[in-house]
């Protein structure tokens, strides 16, 4: 049976956190792995929360830290081993430290102000499975800036081929909660390193897909609710300049038709 990597970044914010983790672990039977980057903020009964949770799944937590006078979070632990990168541990070099570590069939990028329902892990996994091309697949909470699209379903339960409804975004772009495949993770390569709007990291990752001939999708079969939570780390406000900045990034990209990282 295929198995998937959860990849969590967390920060403080105990109560969500702890309630996420108990809606995570509620609502998902399917075999998964946890493994959690957390930019540690001393708080210790969070630390051994989520050091429970990523064990218990037979993921891995991995701390990070501050050893300088300025704030950086710029010690990474991880199997008792720290490392000190002197510029801070970005997301981005997160993002694609958790991409390098995949060995699982499928891998999900979450946050924690998502509330799960039932079988979400199950139906996107049946969906990615049955729909070709899928790139990053997800469960859209609003209806804003969708619309319905139809896919051809191949479902080998089913004696003939079907047409299923999902949704869709004009730019193919998904900047959280997203759904992929390590084989497709692989032709895509990393987030771009150079790209420094803070918070659109994935988004432009998630865009890349588009080059592999993939497509960007949300399920018509299960639904989810996102809230907003107040955390500068987990959720930094992206200013209108970068995202005019990565719009043009995304124009050349479509321009040239250059894809790859």
């Amino acid at each position: 049976m295929s198995k998937t990597a959860i990849f969590l970044i967390t920060h403080d914010s105990p109560i969500e956190t702890a309630y996420f983790l108990d809606n995570l672990i509620e609502k998902t039977k399917d075999d998964f792995s946890l493994y959690v980057y957390d930019y540690f903020s001393g708080n210790e009964d969070l630390k051994t929360v989520l050091q429970k949770a990523a064990k218990d799944s037979n993921g891995e937590y991995i701390s990070i830290t501050k050893t300088n006078p300025v704030g950086i979070y710029d010690s990474m632990t991880q199997n008792g081993i720290s490392e000190v990168k002197p510029d801070g541990y970005s997301r981005t070099f997160i993002y694609n430290k958790m991409l390098k570590s995949l060995v699982a069939d499928y891998g999900v990028f979450i946050d924690i102000n998502y509330i799960l329902n039932h079988n979400w892990l199950k139906d996107l996994k049946y969906y990615y499975k049955a729909i070709k091309k899928s790139g990053c697949v997800s469960i859209k909470p609003t209806f804003k800036d969708i619309s319905l699209s139809v896919a051809l379903f191949e479902d080998e339960t089913q004696p003939e081929d079907t047409l299923k409804t999902i949704w869709v975004n004009q730019n193919n772009v998904m900047k959280s909660f997203m759904f992929f495949s390590r084989d497709n993770a692989q032709k895509i390569g990393g987030v771009d390193d150079n790209l420094q709007q803070t918070g659109l990291e994935l988004a432009e990752w998630s865009f890349r897909f588009l080059g592999e001939g993939l497509t960007n999708y949300y399920i018509t079969q299960n639904n989810v609710i996102k809230y907003p939570i107040e955390n500068a780390i987990l959720f930094p406000e992206v200013s209108e300049h970068a995202k005019n900045e990565f719009k043009e990034k995304i124009n050349r990209i479509v321009k040239d038709k250059n894809y790859s990282r």
